[in-house]
């Protein structure tokens, strides 16, 4: 059903009249619950006001009445769909925010089996209940959560990636070619590339409204700072990897003090010293796994997974590896496919396993993936070689490798002149997004200003 519902959600199949939006008992015509093309969905929509995350909003259904499907109707739904039907109707809520009021939006399909038989929703009481949050910072006001003004509103701003989590150098060299004369006046801003919460809470707003400095060590006379990158775990132990998928990279800010205000007296970069540093950044959760992974195909035009492009062979075995520090460790093996198949796995030329999946997808799916984790106990200090052969099937791709490690990775010499430097961007301008107000139209420009005088024209 869940495939099925993001076709449907995605257009307008069934919208109520506005006479009966704002009531809470709805009577659903003929029209409103027919399958054809497409399965019916209901629709609703309340507004909530500003004080929306004051709460918790609960919705349900009272005094149902249903109606037996026709025969037709039962037709036409197996074509369209053929999945299971619930026994009661499964609610989606989503709460929006359009000029700081927040809309609560409900949907769900009218239709369900019960006592054996398949029925439509034709008539019921939408119940929506709101329930107290335990209050937290910024609660009272809302606004309080959020700066006047950003940290980006003056001064000079150099925009700088890293690859993965890691210790990184903030050279002389560098620092000069990003713009700036004195690098022990440098300060660095950001959160790096790990992917945001999909739930946003009050004290997360809090946290992270506007850039932070990033605290940096000096080491024999080099800048240092831990960057993070846009794959991470969740802790030492978490076998699935969490990826950002709309970024391969994380982001951060250089300025200067000249960015503070004139009536401020010059604050020196935020520093930690070398026995902090070490132990707020190793170990870390990254420090305990190792991960092989390629996202360079999509089986479909559509979502945000990516899979390695390269098709598995019968009787061909790809090889990866991955590094360990001990004998010790959880393998995790995330395939995916849109055919039935088996293969086998083997560390280090020793078969662990032979795994096989008998596949049957439905019209919406394209492909499926599982992932399979095996605790080892053979592991070799350094490269460990993964090796997969497909034996047989079809259709079958790598999706990921992860080693979860017992023993964390040896600890970066951060005395090496060889730790990796961050790659310069460009300058961005002056900008103060936290001063603005609600606006109608956004225009996007490139970072180049190469059409600032058009979209100021088209502005006017």
């Amino acid at each position: 059903m869940r495939n099925v519902w993001r076709l449907i959600i995605g257009c307008v199949l069934l919208s109520l009249f506005s006479s009966v939006r704002a009531q809470e008992y709805f009577r659903l015509t003929a029209s409103e619950v027919r399958i054809d093309s497409l399965l019916p969905v209901f629709t609703y929509q309340k507004q909530l006001g500003s004080r929306y995350a004051d709460s918790t909003w609960h919705v349900s259904i009272e005094y149902p009445l249903f109606e037996d499907m026709s025969a037709a109707d039962i037709r036409r739904y197996q074509q369209v769909s053929g999945a299971p039907l619930p026994s009661w109707p499964e609610i989606s809520q989503t709460i929006g925010v359009t000029r700081r009021q927040g809309v609560l939006e409900v949907s769900f399909v009218p239709l369900v089996y019960r006592d054996g038989k398949y029925q439509k929703l034709v008539e019921f009481k939408l119940n929506v209940e709101a329930t107290a949050k335990a209050r937290t910072r910024g609660d009272d006001n809302p606004a309080e959560r959020y700066a006047d003004h950003s940290v980006l509103q003056s001064g000079t701003w150099a925009k700088i990636r890293i690859p993965e989590s890691g210790f990184y150098q903030l050279t002389d060299a560098f620092i000069k070619k990003a713009g700036f004369s004195d690098p022990s006046k440098v300060k660095i801003y950001g959160y790096g590339g790990a992917l945001q919460p999909e739930q946003l809470t009050g004290d997360y707003l809090s946290e992270t409204d506007d850039l932070k400095e990033v605290p940096t060590c000096v080491i024999d006379g080099r800048r240092l700072f831990y960057g993070v990158g846009p794959v991470n775990w969740e802790s030492p132990t978490a076998t699935k990897r969490i990826r950002n998928p709309y970024s391969d990279y994380g982001y951060y800010f250089l300025t200067d003090e000249s960015q503070q205000d004139e009536e401020e007296a010059p604050q020196a970069p935020l520093s930690m010293s070398q026995d902090d540093f070490v132990a707020s950044y190793y170990p870390t959760a990254n420090d305990y796994h190792d991960l092989y992974e390629v996202d360079d195909y999509a089986w479909y035009h559509g979502g945000r997974n990516l899979f390695d492009k390269t098709l598995y062979t019968i009787g061909t075995p790809r090889r990866y590896s991955l590094q360990a520090n001990g004998d010790k460790g959880t393998l995790s093996v995330a395939l995916s496919y849109n055919e039935s198949f088996s293969v086998t796995i083997a560390v280090n030329d020793s078969v662990i396993d032979t795994v096989a999946k008998s596949v049957r997808l439905d019209s919406y799916t394209e492909a499926e993936e599982t992932v399979w984790e095996f605790p080892l106990d053979n592991l070799k200090a350094g490269a460990n070689e993964i090796t997969i052969t497909q034996t047989s099937g079809g259709n079958l791709r790598l999706d990921y490798l992860s080693l979860t490690l017992d023993i964390p990775k040896t600890m970066t010499d951060l005395q090496s002149s060889s730790l990796p430097v961050p790659e310069y961007l460009y300058h961005i301008m002056n900008q103060d997004h936290h001063a603005d107000e609600a606006v109608d139209m956004v225009i996007l420009i490139p970072t180049n200003q190469q059409v600032v005088t058009q979209a100021e024209r088209i502005k006017e």
